[in-house]
């Protein structure tokens, strides 16, 4: 079954229709409430790839082509500063 939103395929879940996967972040209130659980899943969570993209046809601003310089300059700072971030909110350690 495909499906279109994060929202209705939670609701899916909770309606006993199957298991999704999803951000962690999008079922925070779920979790919260005992509604879904997280299941442990080797080689979690999966990684994705951003790419930076705008309007063809319309000119950034300057604080938006700064910030898109920003980025491209600095490439691998910005990706570790997203993966701690992703790290410390968003991916639990394995317990020892």
């Amino acid at each position: 079954m495909m499906l279109g939103s994060t929202e209705t395929i939670k609701q899916a879940v909770m309606a006993g229709l199957g298991i999704s996967a999803v951000s962690r972040h999008s079922v925070t209130l779920e979790m919260a409430t005992q509604c879904l659980v997280e299941l442990p899943v080797q080689h979690f969570p999966l990684l994705r790839s951003w790419y930076v993209v705008h309007h063809r046809s319309k000119q950034l601003s300057p604080v938006a082509q700064a910030f898109v310089d920003f980025i491209l300059d600095h490439q691998d700072r910005v990706a570790d500063l997203c993966n701690r971030f992703l790290k410390k909110h968003f991916v639990e350690e394995p317990p020892d």
